[in-house]
């Protein structure tokens, strides 16, 4: 049973002539014919009483009309919502990202996209930097935002957003007095890193000319 001959069903119900029903349905009779055969057989019932060129529905095929009716409709609005999902978008988006992103990124980005597509909700898998691929790879996550590099190749990556590492220093502490600071700036003072991730790591490979001097 699909769709087609429910049309096809409800056109000879509509037009009370298997002829006429053929001509709006862009078919031969015989194939028409054939379409009401293929319904009574699966559903073990007559739809139709034929009183030679006459026809009138049974009492299954009263009942099943109304079916008929319901399920077309109810794919009428299927489409419908499904068309309107490509003007106004609706539905969940799951991102996973890291806490810093979460705090300092991500605010003002939801802000503007809540403006443009109100219909979507939005919800965060605050996760650390390795569990945020994890997340994508297994569909928790939409997409994830991360630090790179990546090393999954399953995954493709897209670079969107540039941070900048700065330097923290007191108003009147020397580094304060430089617009820009090198590794070797650096070598006298003491240093507070993060212990470890992606930003050490980036951190590290930055000191390495000075590693044995500080």
């Amino acid at each position: 049973m699909d769709f087609d001959q429910l049309h096809t069903f409800l056109e000879i119900v509509r037009l009370k002539s298997f002829s006429k029903a053929a001509q709006t349905c862009y078919r031969t009779q015989p194939a028409i014919s054939a379409q009401i055969r293929q319904l009574e057989q699966e559903l073990k019932t007559e739809l139709f009483e034929r009183f030679g060129s006459r026809i009138s529905l049974t009492t299954a095929g009263k009942v099943f009309a109304g079916y008929a009716e319901q399920a077309l409709d109810l794919r009428r609005r299927a489409q419908d919502e499904i068309n309107e999902l490509e003007r106004y978008p609706r539905g969940e988006l799951v991102i996973a990202a890291n806490e810093a992103t979460c705090i300092y990124v991500l605010p003002q980005v939801f802000s503007e996209y809540k403006k443009q597509f109100p219909g979507v909700q939005l919800q965060v898998d605050r996760s650390y930097g390795s569990r945020v691929v994890e997340a994508v790879m297994d569909n928790t996550a939409d997409f994830g935002l991360t630090q790179l590099p990546i090393q999954e190749k399953r995954v493709q990556v897209a670079d969107i957003y540039r941070d900048e590492i700065r330097v923290i220093a007191p108003t009147k502490h020397a580094i304060a007095e430089m617009s820009s600071v090198s590794c070797h700036d650096l070598v006298p003072f003491p240093l507070l890193l993060p212990t470890s991730g992606t930003t050490r790591a980036r951190l590290n490979a930055w000191l390495e000319p000075v590693e044995d001097r500080i």
